[in-house]
């Protein structure tokens, strides 16, 4: 009965941090992910066509990004965790430089080709660099659902095992029970009977 509270209140405790915290975190890590590639296709856009309009959308996907970051940053902050803290700070350090190359790359093109053509071959290494990061805690983030989910579900599914167990016994007991009270009742009747047969 205990052990089984007990696996109810563990599963109830895992499946409300993974709804209030590891699928919202999923989620943000993907959508972290996604913005890094708005900026580079922003950026890339505003070189090619040199329309300077195009980089605010770059600065609206970099802001959305960083809120993404400080929701991971204040996460790690409550929980004291440094290692996670780095990471974090790592890939606003590598957001940063994307958008700041991806704008010295916009004024490249204006000046030349060539000079353009240079400064992009730093922003896809930047770019590859920063998705590398973002998969790393999209993947992270992801993984840590999906074992919460299926810890809740075992914890579950032992509580059933336990409830179950718990009840078969109590039916042989009942069945132990009532013979012995049948056998009981039958011999006291069959004394009784005796004796009345004996007047």
């Amino acid at each position: 009965s205990l052990l089984t509270v007990s696996n109810i209140e563990d599963a109830k405790t895992i499946s409300e941090h993974t709804s209030n915290e590891s699928v919202p975190s999923a989620m943000m890590a993907a959508d972290a992910k996604f913005q890094s590639c708005q900026i580079q296709q922003f950026v890339t856009d505003s070189s090619l066509t040199q329309d300077l309009d195009v980089i605010k959308e770059a600065q609206e996907a970099y802001d959305k990004l960083i809120q993404n970051m400080d929701y991971f940053e204040k996460i790690h902050k409550e929980a004291n965790n440094q290692k996670e803290l780095e990471k974090v700070n790592e890939i606003k350090e590598k957001a940063k430089n994307l958008f700041e190359t991806g704008k010295k790359m916009v004024s490249s093109y204006a000046k030349s080709k060539e000079a353009g053509d240079a400064v992009m071959e730093e922003v896809d290494v930047s770019s590859l660099e920063l998705a590398a990061l973002l998969d790393e805690l999209k993947d992270t983030q992801i993984n840590e659902a999906v074992i919460n989910s299926k810890t809740a579900s075992s914890e579950l599914n032992s509580t059933l095992y336990v409830v179950i167990i718990m009840s078969l016994i109590g039916v042989l007991i009942g069945i132990v029970i009532g013979m012995v009270l049948v056998r009981q009742i039958g011999s006291s009747l069959k004394n009784f009977e005796d004796g009345l047969l004996s007047f």
